[in-house]
């Protein structure tokens, strides 16, 4: 076989394999879940999407539309559709981080090991979960919480589109203002380029979830207020100017917060109180001691940034993973609902989908250094452990994460 032809085939291959894994693995949880007898997330929502009516009556109705034309469409259960609809978008985010991979490694396809390695990464980083210690917890998931939470579809829906976003907005960054592009029969600058991509992935995934909103936004704002800093606050109205991109997703998010906090007869409005701030408050309902339950979810993360710190702060799209983690944190940390909603932890989400991002990028960057240092090449105790702490960390994170999948199907009820 022609060499050059061999590379296309794993390079094509690498984007089904992981993907198509990652589909059924996701199909079969959430097939199981829309089945449990009792309510649950899934159920919950899943109801939601036998009527249009239902479905636009949800504020953040993404997943709800996507669920709903499936089942409208298709000769398929309710259940069937909702099964689907969470499969095809944590593929979705498995084709992403093969893409990353991709970009961040430089694999050589025509070695095997390239695809076997490329395809692990994307398949581990959405099954990991977090390191379990019984005596702190006996619950695995509840208190640590997870970067892939299986009983959360919007969290799963948005997770491909905040992946998406930070790897745009790390372009965009970079990017020389005056830098043209054809798109088109037309030039344009690659900067607006950005900005149009990135107002239309922030209107979509707050449409799923505007969690994405709470990390997102912050960052933002803290690094151009940086930059007017540094430049002494001049360039003011061009630093406006180059965030007009969130207006469509600010407005969408002001009017899913009127909807569930203001609006009379509204489901939601009738049953929250709203947003208050109580520090720790939510945190300590959960687990025995919180600062330990970020360990167990992070361990691996954080031994790569402590390890490499010297260097991953260099990169772009790590400070924007990594800070969008922090601000999550914060902002689980400081706020809370009223009502009945203040134990569901709703301030809390865009913490999870920040150490999904954090995550991803950790597992590439750990086997990107992992190929240029050959640590089993190198003689020497030191860098041996330098590679073996976090390597046994995150294989931890992997038993645990799959144990606990293969738990849920056992039983699911006794588990979420």
């Amino acid at each position: 076989m022609d060499e050059n032809v061999r590379v296309r085939r794993f390079k094509r291959a690498v984007y089904i394999a992981a993907p198509l894994f990652i589909f059924i693995v996701t199909y079969i949880m959430v097939m199981k879940e829309a089945r449990l007898e009792k309510a649950s997330d899934v159920v919950a929502h899943m109801k939601k999407c036998l009527s249009l009516e239902e479905v636009m009556s949800v504020s953040d109705n993404g997943w709800h539309i996507i669920c709903y034309l499936i089942y409208e469409l298709m000769p398929v259960s309710i259940e069937t559709a909702a099964s689907i609809t969470s499969a095809l978008f944590n593929a979705f985010e498995a084709v992403i981080i093969v893409w990353l991979a991709n970009f961040m490694l430089k694999p050589d396809y025509r070695r095997s090991e390239s695809f076997w390695l490329v395809s692990f990464i994307s398949a581990s980083s959405l099954l990991v979960g977090p390191l379990y210690l019984r005596f702190f917890n006996p619950r695995y998931y509840y208190g640590q919480s997870s970067p892939n939470p299986w009983h959360s579809p919007t969290t799963t829906a948005v997770k491909p589109f905040a992946l998406l976003i930070s790897i745009v907005t790390a372009f965009y960054w970079q990017c020389d203002p005056g830098e043209v592009v054809k798109v088109g029969k037309r030039q344009m600058k690659k900067t607006t380029v950005y900005q149009i991509w990135l107002a239309v992935l922030l209107l979509v995934s707050t449409l799923i979830k505007p969690s994405i909103l709470t990390i997102y936004f912050p960052l933002c704002f803290f690094a151009a207020l940086i930059k007017l800093i540094r430049q002494k606050g001049h360039g003011f109205f061009k630093l406006i100017g180059q965030h007009l991109y969130f207006l469509p997703s600010a407005a969408l998010f002001l009017v899913q917060y009127l909807k569930i906090y203001v609006m009379k007869g509204s489901a939601s409005a009738e049953t929250t109180g709203g947003i208050e701030i109580a520090l720790f408050k939510v945190a300590k309902m959960a687990s025995p001691c919180f600062p330990v339950s970020v360990i167990l979810r992070m361990a691996f993360p954080f031994a790569v940034v402590i390890i490499w710190r010297k260097t991953v702060f260099k990169d772009k799209l790590f400070n924007i993973c990594f800070w969008q983690y922090i601000l999550g944190l914060l902002v689980f940390w400081t706020f809370a609902e009223t009502g009945t909603r203040a134990s569901h932890g709703n301030f809390g989400w865009g913490n999870v989908i920040g150490s999904s991002l954090l995550w991803i990028w950790c597992v590439i960057y750990f086997f990107k250094r992992w190929r240029e240092e050959k640590p089993g090449e190198q003689k020497g105790a030191a860098i041996k452990l330098k590679f073996a702490v976090p390597a046994f960390l995150f294989g931890l994170h992997l038993c645990d994460g799959i144990i606990y999948y293969f738990n849920l199907l056992h039983n699911m009820a006794g588990q979420l």
